[in-house]
């Protein structure tokens, strides 16, 4: 006999086209726990965000029964008002590691002053391990990726544009009134602190020195920024990311 397998909402991305939800049948097998069924359809078990077995919450170590129905619920997608047995605890802080097929997206989002951490060429276990070591959230366009038991946090980005990228993350972690822009460094992904005008007085341009008078410094690299044109075609980046990430 088979069991039934709902997957509802964006985790029918997993599946390729078709119709949300999306109904699948399935043998279930005698020593297969529920995060090995799902994963097994490439829905990765740190996107699940409420799992029901017969219209009941369970946790992803159960086992499916013949006549099953599973339901497999994404955050924030009309999964029913009951206790989950997945979702992991909020966290604390919103921290990032990004993985190296998106290393614009990292740019942007720190330059929206987002903690992200990035390595070029990082590998794949290097990325899982730093993720559950400090509870950052994994982003990334590897699936394979979030499947690794280790990672409690993690998202795989649609978009393949950076700017759509940075809209999706925006949208999906909730993130739209924690832009603090000219907080972080983009290259040292170092938190900036405000310094005097006449510290940084000997590195500036005429017109610089002429029109602008708050700066800030990235203590690590000691690079200078200041609230300029570019900060201005930073902002109304901003603006347009936010107003494009309302819903519809």
């Amino acid at each position: 006999m088979t069991a039934r397998l709902i997957i509802y909402g964006n985790l029918t991305d997993f599946l390729g086209p078709g119709p949300r939800p999306r109904a699948l049948e399935f043998v279930p097998l005698p020593h297969a726990q529920l995060k090995d069924t799902i994963e097994s359809f490439e829905v990765p078990h740190c996107e699940v965000d409420q799992l029901l077995v017969n219209g009941e919450p369970a946790p992803f170590t159960r086992r499916a029964r013949p006549g099953d129905l599973v339901e497999v619920f994404p955050v924030h997608d009309g999964a029913p008002a009951r206790p989950s047995f997945v979702r992991p605890p909020d966290l604390p802080e919103l921290k990032f590691v990004v993985d190296c097929n998106l290393g614009k997206l990292n740019s942007m989002m720190r330059s929206l002053g987002f903690d992200c951490y990035y390595e070029n060429h990082i590998p794949d276990a290097r990325a899982a391990r730093v993720s559950a070591a400090e509870s950052r959230i994994l982003l990334t366009k590897d699936r394979r990726l979030l499947k690794r038991a280790i990672i409690t946090y993690g998202y795989w980005v649609r978009s393949e544009m950076p700017s759509d990228q940075v809209r999706e993350v925006l949208r999906r972690f909730r993130l739209e009134d924690r832009v603090k822009l000219l907080s972080r460094c983009i290259d040292c992904n170092v938190n900036t602190i405000e310094v005097d005008k006449e510290r940084v007085l000997d590195r500036l341009e005429p017109l610089t020195k002429k029109y602008y008078d708050r700066f800030f410094m990235c203590p690590k690299c000691e690079k200078v920024f200041w609230r300029g044109s570019h900060f201005e075609k930073i902002k109304a980046w901003r603006d347009s990311l936010a107003t494009a990430s309302e819903p519809k």
